[in-house]
Parts: C-alpha cells; sequence; structure tokens
C-alpha cells in the first residue's frame, strides 16, 4: 500500500485531500505542522510528501534540509504547495526531490494529477469546469456557484463550511445558494443532491432557512422531483432575498436591509 504524507497547518486542505486519497486504498499520515511533519516523514518513511511551503514550528525549507540530508528520506518525491517561491529556494527544494511546486490558490485537478503520476495509482478526477465561492455576512452565508458542478469542488465545499462556520461562530446560518450562470447536463443532478446533501449537514438542516437562486429551468425542474422540493426558489436577488429574510418587497427597510447583507 502507498504512503502519502500530508504536511500542512490547514485542517481544511489536509482533511480534504487525506479522504480523497484513501477513496483510492492510499494510506494517509498527516503532519499537523513543520515539526511533527519532520517526525512522520523521519519515522514512516512515506512514497511522497505533499507540503504546504507556510509551517509553523519548522519551516519547510528546514523540513527539507532534513530530508535531503537522510539518505532514507532522500530519495521520495516531494510536491511543495505555495502562494510564492523565493527564486533561491527552488534550487534548494529541487535539490531535495520536490518533484512540483503548486501555486495558491490549488487547482484540485492538477494536484490529483500530479501525485497520481508520481506514486503511480490512478485518480480519477472531475474535469468539469466550475467555480465555488462561499463567504459569510452577519448570520447569513452566501454560496456562488458558476459554470458547473464538479464533484471535487463540491467536496471541498464541505471541509470549507466547517471551516467557515467555525471562524464565524455562527451554529445555524441562513443560506443563499446562488447558481445563476450554470450548465445543468443530466449527469449534474447526483452532483446537485450532494451539494445540497453537504449543506444540510454541516451548516443548516432546516430546508426553509435555505434559499435558491436561480434561472436554469433544468435545475427548477429537477429539485421538485426531490426531496428538496421544499427549499424556495427565485429567480431575482431581490425576491431571493426578501424569501430568506422575510421582508415584504415594498417595505422601505427592503433595498437597504438587501445592499447592507450584500455588502
Amino acid at each position: 500500500m502507498k504512503k502519502v504524507l500530508i504536511i500542512g497547518d490547514s485542517s481544511l486542505f489536509r482533511n480534504y485531500l487525506g479522504n480523497k486519497l484513501q477513496e483510492y486504498g492510499i494510506e494517509v499520515s498527516i503532519g499537523l505542522n513543520g515539526f511533527d511533519g519532520y517526525l512522520k516523514m523521519r519515522n514512516e518513511v512515506p512514497d511522497l510528501i505533499i507540503m504546504d511551503y507556510m509551517l509553523t514550528r519548522k519551516s519547510s525549507m528546514e523540513v527539507l534540509t532534513e530530508k535531503k540530508n537522510n539518505k532514507n528520506t532522500a530519495p521520495i518525491p516531494a510536491i511543495m504547495i505555495a502562494t510564492k517561491v523565493e527564486q533561491r529556494n527552488v534550487v534548494e527544494m529541487a535539490k531535495a526531490n520536490v518533484k512540483k511546486i503548486l501555486s495558491k490558490p490549488i487547482n484540485m485537478d492538477v494536484l490529483l494529477k500530479t501525485i497520481s503520476d508520481l506514486i503511480g495509482i490512478e485518480i480519477k478526477v472531475d474535469n468539469t469546469p466550475c467555480i465555488i465561492e462561499s463567504h459569510f455576512n452577519e448570520d447569513m452565508l452566501f454560496i456562488e456557484i458558476a459554470q458547473g458542478l464538479n464533484s471535487e469542488k463540491v467536496e471541498l465545499l464541505k471541509y470549507k463550511l466547517t471551516e467557515l462556520l467555525h471562524l464565524y461562530d455562527v451554529k445555524q446560518p441562513k443560506i443563499l445558494l446562488m447558481m445563476t450562470s450554470i450548465d445543468f447536463p443530466e449527469n449534474a443532478r447526483p452532483k446537485l443532491r450532494r451539494l445540497l446533501d453537504l449543506i444540510k449537514e454541516n451548516a443548516q438542516p432546516n430546508s426553509r432557512m435555505i434559499q435558491i437562486l436561480t434561472s436554469t429551468n433544468e435545475i427548477i425542474s429537477y429539485l421538485g422531483t426531490t426531496d428538496y422540493k421544499d427549499i424556495p426558489i427565485a429567480d431575482n436577488l431581490p425576491e431571493a432575498m426578501d424569501n430568506l429574510l422575510g421582508i415584504k418587497p415594498d417595505t422601505v427597510a427592503h433595498e437597504g436591509v438587501v445592499h447592507d447583507k450584500l455588502l
């Protein structure tokens, strides 16, 4: 069984990637920070190391130096994930057998393909173009989806929701799910169901506290045949906000509240 060591301070990234690799029978070890990752690298000698450039307790370059100087760990291929890397460190990374440097925000398709190539195990990825953004404003969670539905990005949303709820200390937010410009072929139906399952399981179990904004007829028709048919659907933003906030369209406060919530 192949073993992959993931070193990074972000639980969002570690948990998503770890679960994804385990689906393919890959053993996953987690380094919670640079020092923890160094110890696991030395003691477990994995087949591949995936490392964040910014680490606490021990820097990524210190970990790589230790790796290079140990005859057992020196041959292990590594992937570095970074926002920016100084040129002098790129050379040192190559000496430590870093095979690829991937920039943030990470393209999961590229990362999974690189992992697959380095350990010789085929990892299937969904190549559907998809943009998913999520952010809070007070007690309201906005989830915006464009282009299409991608299985990997839908699953990643689960960890993002957990992180956001913890960060903003909101237990059950009002949720506006916006899918205003999206392709929805028949094979996207299970992805939409999975998306709604994740939202209800991880953020808001009450369907009446979720509002869908879409004008895509295929989505509207499909949801009408599922057990999610009780989630309100609107085709314009003011109506969606009214439904979610319980504000009548002709009230004086309407425009101000909508404006404040979207800022």
